[in-house]
């Protein structure tokens, strides 16, 4: 198993490989993080890389006593007897699993500014007292630090909300998107 340490008050780090248990105090099902992964610097343009996550948690269960049997004469099962009725096991609650494709700056950099542009967005639109805001706020210095390793510049990445003539997006479930993007030339 792998070490936890504390990067920061709201960050624990960890090495990868093997199994690495993060435990969470009961209670804090809802709680928002992020995953972040740093990879190695000698990374090639076609390495893969592939991370596992499996929510794991505790279940029990009682066996039901059997039935007595009808000679039986006596006492019924002790509270000693019945507790080996009890066990317990650990079960996968939820996973998830990521892969990582190794490219390059220049086919990287356009798909990460639209990405800040729209967090940006979804930033103004999300209150600071919600539970995902300090998540979001994370998430975006991740992806400006991105934008800046890959050569661009972050602070023209936002996204500006179209009308609805100008929208190049669709309708599902009542909901409309918009598509943000930069130009990057006129012919």
């Amino acid at each position: 198993m792998r070490t936890l340490h504390e990067v920061d008050a709201h960050t624990i780090g960890f090495r990868t490989g093997g199994a690495t248990f993060i435990p969470l105090p009961k209670g804090t099902a809802l709680a928002a993080g992020l995953l972040s992964i740093d990879l190695p610097t000698d990374v090639r343009k076609g390495d893969a890389y592939r991370i596992d996550v499996r929510q794991v948690t505790n279940a029990s269960a009682v066996l039901p006593p059997p039935p007595p049997r009808i000679e039986q004469r006596g006492p019924a099962l002790s509270p000693e007897a019945a507790a080996f009725n009890k066990f317990t096991w650990r079960r996968i609650e939820g996973a998830c699993q990521f892969a990582i494709m190794i490219s390059t700056k220049e086919q990287l950099l356009l798909s990460e500014e639209r990405l800040l542009a729209v967090l940006r967005w979804m930033q103004l639109q999300t209150s600071p007292q919600k539970r995902w805001y300090p998540v979001l706020s994370r998430y975006i210095h991740d992806v400006v630090g991105r934008v800046w390793g890959f050569g661009g510049d972050p602070a023209k990445a936002f996204c500006r909300r179209a009308s609805r003539s100008r929208c190049s997006g669709t309708k599902t479930d009542g909901l409309s998107y918009c598509l943000c993007s930069r130009i990057t030339a006129v012919e």
